[in-house]
């Protein structure tokens, strides 16, 4: 039974990762002025800088370990060297075990270098501290994270798919216009483990547009959400034109909205659920191995396969950390799996991948938009696949068709005229 459902690929999103110890409990490398006899010119875009305190160094010898590089200077991306989701979430662990600061993956996205983590490290250490001293000082978490904060033009604001966190979005962001300010909206628990994640769609909406409306109080707003991020996006702009707010360009990320699942035995959606998240740390879980466990077990069925096959990342993330990833990711999956959708009377722009195993049906009612977007619905058909499509080069035509989307809505150009439209060029 879930076999017959496991085609259609979703990626895991990934949260946010916390631990406790201190810098002096790892022991320290040894000074290096010169970059190793291994360190390939190819892969850093400016010359090497070797790090200059004890800081930099732990961190740079966990960009090592984890990258695989035999040199890593204080000025090197993280992510241009190989970094990936998983990885991030052991490097966040790993800054944690060896700082006690929890580093936001906010703050990792926007500066991904040792000097820069090194700093904020710094930076955070009073905070960690306080929170442990006086924890109702520092309670509370606000969901808007800005990505991209410079620029005069009017946000683009976007919603995390099913992990909770704003990974995904990292190369649409680079690409997309920088006079162009972007924000994220970061799942609740993603960054703290003693928040409970938001069970439906529509209290996901509701709490982020409060955050966003106290950065910007009046509309319009340009909203957008890929996978499960694409129903909270819609339904706050549902939730903002029911209050009389404009809504400019609303940018759906391949993102079905039909409900064939709405009403599926909870035991099954869940194990489609579990499968997915195995499946984005490498694992495979079959249908079988599911059915034959109680669901209570399933988490610790995928901890058990991973601690066997990857046993160094397993205890560089944690048992602890992994059980949040889980308990996010089944979350906000569940919640998109109820939700169900009423009417929208705006405009909404689809953007779906070529590569797709979706059936004909789905195809041609627009993923299940068409009768919900009362204004009409624009697709674009772009380069990749569903897990591919946010990944350069693919993303570059994404970001062109966006940036043209939000340039129309400021313009008060309507995309859609008389009816939906396709653009597949």
């Amino acid at each position: 039974r879930v076999a017959a459902e496991l085609t259609a690929r979703h990626p895991l999103s990934r949260a946010a990762l916390r631990g406790r110890f201190r810098w002096s409990a790892a022991p320290e490398p040894g000074p290096s002025s010169e970059p190793a006899s291994g360190r390939d010119p190819a892969l850093f875009d400016r010359p090497y800088e070797a790090p200059r305190n004890a800081k930099e160094r732990r961190l740079a010898r966990i960009f090592q370990e984890l990258l695989g590089i035999e040199a890593v200077g204080v000025h090197d991306d993280f992510f241009a060297l190989g970094g990936h989701s998983l990885l991030v979430l052991q490097l966040v662990a790993q800054i944690q075990e060896m700082s006690g600061v929890a580093v936001p993956l906010s703050r990792l996205y926007r500066e991904p270098t040792v000097a820069a983590l090194a700093q904020a490290v710094a930076e955070l250490q009073p905070f960690t501290i306080l929170a442990a001293e006086h924890p109702m000082a520092v309670a509370g978490e606000d969901v808007l994270v800005g990505l991209q904060t410079d620029g005069a033009r009017p946000a683009l604001f976007l919603v995390h798919p099913g992990g909770g966190h704003l990974l995904n979005y990292r190369e649409l962001a680079r690409q997309l216009a920088p006079d162009r300010p972007l924000y994220g909206l970061e799942a609740p628990g993603v960054g703290d483990s003693g928040v409970e994640p938001l069970e439906t769609i529509e209290a996901m909406a509701e709490r982020y547009l409060a955050s966003i409306r106290r950065h910007q109080p009046r509309g319009p707003y340009h909203l957008a959400g890929y996978c499960v991020g694409g129903l909270v996006a819609y339904e706050m702009a549902r939730q903002l034109r029911h209050d009389g707010e404009r809504v400019g360009c609303l940018a759906i990320l391949d993102t079905m909205a039909d409900e064939r699942h709405r009403d599926a035995d909870p035991r099954w959606l869940d194990g489609v659920a579990t499968y997915f998240f195995a499946g984005d740390l490498g694992l495979k879980i079959s249908a079988e191995e599911l059915e034959a466990e109680d669901r209570e077990r399933w988490a610790d069925l995928v901890w058990e396969r991973f601690r066997e096959r990857a046993p160094e990342a397993a205890r560089r993330l944690g048992e602890a950390n992994y059980r949040r990833l889980y308990r996010v990711f089944l979350a906000i999956r569940r919640a998109g799996w109820a939700y169900s959708p009423r009417p929208y009377d705006g405009r909404l722009t689809l953007f779906v991948p070529r590569i797709s195993s979706r059936d004909d049906d789905l195809e041609s009612s627009q993923l299940g938009w068409r009768p919900l977007a009362l204004g009409g619905v624009e697709e674009h058909r772009v380069p990749g696949s569903h897990t591919t499509m946010l990944s350069s080069p693919q993303v570059q035509v994404l970001a062109e068709r966006l940036r043209q989307c939000l340039e129309r809505a400021e313009a008060g150009v309507e995309a859609v005229a008389a009816g939906p439209r396709s653009n597949a060029s």
